[in-house]
């Protein structure tokens, strides 16, 4: 479904060219289990869970799964559009893809911008920072 092409005046890197629309939508009602004023809707579960196939034991971390899919869920509804999953392949398909993907997981109320908190929220939640925890109060930050 997803190709490589190379383009030479971009010397080694790739990007991927976009899927089909229909073979988006055969996989977004796939995975689609929420259905509101007769739309389908991905939840947070049906994305990470059911199609990346993430978070398969029973003790995962729900707040783990918000954080993921608040990549997606452009809206911050709690839901995942067909618009939402298909603006998101379209990101994965640009060479800055990684870049936007990681800011897009800070920026969680979607306004185009990381505060402070939104920043410090995020790391919070990491193992690392859990387990060797860094002042993020400190004067270093600040």
């Amino acid at each position: 479904m997803f190709g490589m092409q190379s383009n030479p005046s971009w010397g080694s890197q790739h990007i991927f060219q976009r899927a089909k629309t229909e073979d988006l939508k055969h996989i977004f009602y796939k995975y689609a289990s929420t259905k509101v004023d007769d739309e389908w809707f991905m939840s947070s579960e049906d994305f990470i869970r059911k199609f990346l196939g993430l978070y398969n034991t029973e003790d995962y971390a729900p707040d783990s799964l918000k954080i993921l899919v608040g990549i997606i869920d452009t809206s911050k509804d709690g839901l995942i559009s067909f618009k939402e999953f298909q603006a998101f392949e379209a990101l994965l398909c640009v060479p800055d893809a990684l870049y936007n993907t990681a800011f897009r997981l800070f920026d969680k109320n979607g306004n185009g911008l990381v505060s402070c908190d939104e920043f410090e929220h995020i790391i919070g939640q990491t193992t690392l920072q859990k387990e060797i925890p860094f002042d993020l109060n400190g004067h270093f930050v600040r």
